[in-house]
């Protein structure tokens, strides 16, 4: 285990600030990725609920099946795509100011639970209105790059048909003022800020290789008033579907107020220099909302956006564990066996085993993450009766998730649930001090009899950030 406290204690300020970030998060996050791998064994006989290597649904079963469904992203390949014609619009009192690209390309890594990271996307032919060519410092004539995004999957529409959707960021500075590129379009000075909602596609409930992304502005934010002339931006969608409410607020106020006002991603634009200074006797334009056409079509990694709360889906209750407020951050080390022990709060079928990463994040984090829950032998950890692997890295503040598991457990009696990285450290949160044991130099949970292993007792920190749902 191995923690440091001088940085734990650094950390408890950072948590806190996260804690705000995490919160929006989760708050969206109900499509997220899975993978479809072996699945559990009973003895002999496997547990899952799908014959098909590619959890085809016309090859579910009751149980039985040799493949499940698991989250995770699988080995966390980059994806690549390329998409056609592009348009950016900037639809102001001045018109619709359009700078159009003739084609892209686009890669990224997606990381459990429901994020694309590390994302570049790459415009070519990139022209303004009077033919002028764009281009980032750097790049050759006509090429916009975007760099640094991050993306969040979220539901645009629950009913009557489903809709996920794709929110691209920048993943240094996220929200509505976060730059996200600068170019120049020879005088023509452009600044974009914020962020933009499209429609996923061709992965949805299924697992792909590909994946689409679909961005089409909009009049989805009402009209504006320039002095006597009126206009309505073109934006990309706004918000998830539980969010309309509050957005529908925003955009009544902002309809009396000022341009490019409303607190939440959407992009912007500021146009410098050029014919602006002309028409509005200054060097800048005002900021403006805009929007963005473009479809681009990705490979990579199969996987599964899955949306979390599908029909017929029974409801999941904690059935042991713990969530801990995010106080101090902590980290266990590579093939660092961690079992905490826990006693079950409701007598049940454990289903799905979780594990909250920290605030921070290690210089090398883990590539996968086995979780597992154990019995009690002797007062200490014994037979592993469900585990599982989520596979890549695990971003900070993230709920990583094993499930397709079928473990019945009895209220009152004590359990460990217990973490293993691999291939780097992973993080935790943690709320007090209490003796935790660990056991080092492991590749999995069953290397032996676990009651056998020689754990060492530390009493910095207890990570109890992990628990178990089912039915």
């Amino acid at each position: 285990m191995k923690t440091h406290m001088t940085r734990l204690l650094t950390c408890v300020l950072c948590g806190l600030v996260m804690l705000v970030l995490a919160a929006g998060a989760h708050a969206a996050a109900e499509p997220a990725w899975y993978v479809c791998g072996k699945a559990v064994k009973n003895g002999k006989t496997f547990t899952g609920h799908y014959t098909g290597k590619s959890c085809e649904a016309n090859t579910e079963v009751a149980t039985g099946g040799k493949y499940e469904l698991r989250g995770g992203v699988g080995k966390a390949k980059q994806f690549k795509g390329k998409g056609g014609a592009t348009v950016l619009h900037v639809r102001t009192w001045l018109g619709d100011e359009k700078i159009e690209c003739t084609s892209s390309k686009d890669s990224g890594t997606p990381a459990p639970p429901d994020l694309e990271t590390e994302i570049t996307i790459t415009y070519k032919g990139c022209k303004a209105p009077g033919g002028e060519k764009c281009s980032t410092p750097g790049e050759r004539a006509g090429e916009v790059e975007l760099e640094g995004l991050k993306g969040v999957l979220g539901m645009i529409e629950e009913s009557p048909t489903e809709v996920v959707g794709m929110k691209l960021e920048s993943e240094a500075h996220p929200g509505p003022e976060g730059e996200l590129v600068s170019f120049e379009c020879e005088g023509l000075e452009v600044t974009l800020a914020g962020g933009l909602i499209g429609t996923q596609s061709k992965d949805v409930n299924v697992i792909s290789k590909e994946s689409g992304k679909t961005f089409l502005a909009g009049e989805y934010i009402g009209e504006r008033k320039h002095e006597s002339t009126t206009y309505k931006p073109l934006v990309n969608l706004v918000g998830w579907v539980g969010e309309q409410a509050a957005i529908a607020k925003e955009i009544h106020e902002d309809e009396q107020g000022e341009i490019a006002k409303m607190a939440r991603p959407i992009l912007t634009a500021t146009l410098c220099g050029g014919e602006i200074e002309a028409l509005v006797h200054a060097h800048c334009a005002p900021d403006a909302y805009a929007g963005q056409d473009q479809t681009i079509l990705d490979k990579g990694e199969a996987l599964m956006v899955k949306t979390r709360d599908q029909a017929g889906e029974p409801s999941k209750a904690l059935l042991i564990g713990e969530h801990v407020e995010h106080e101090i951050a902590g980290d266990s080390k590579a093939e660092e066996i961690t079992p905490i022990k826990f006693v079950a709060k409701e007598t049940g079928t454990v289903e799905e085993l979780c594990y909250e990463t920290g605030g921070y994040l290690d210089p090398r984090p883990a590539t996968s993450l086995i979780l597992g829950i154990q019995e009690q032998v002797g007062g200490k950890p014994g037979k592993v009766l469900g585990e599982g692997t989520v596979e890549g890295k695990i971003p900070i503040n993230t709920v990583a998730k094993v499930i397709g598991l079928s473990v019945p457990i009895v209220k009152g009696k004590t359990y460990y649930l217990t973490f293993l990285p691999l291939g780097g450290t992973i993080t935790y949160w943690y709320s007090h001090a209490e003796t935790v044991i660990f056991s080092e130099h492991h590749k999995k949970l069953t290397e032996g009899p676990p009651e056998n292993y020689v754990y060492i007792e530390e009493a910095e920190a207890q990570p109890i950030s992990m628990w178990a749902n089912g039915t």
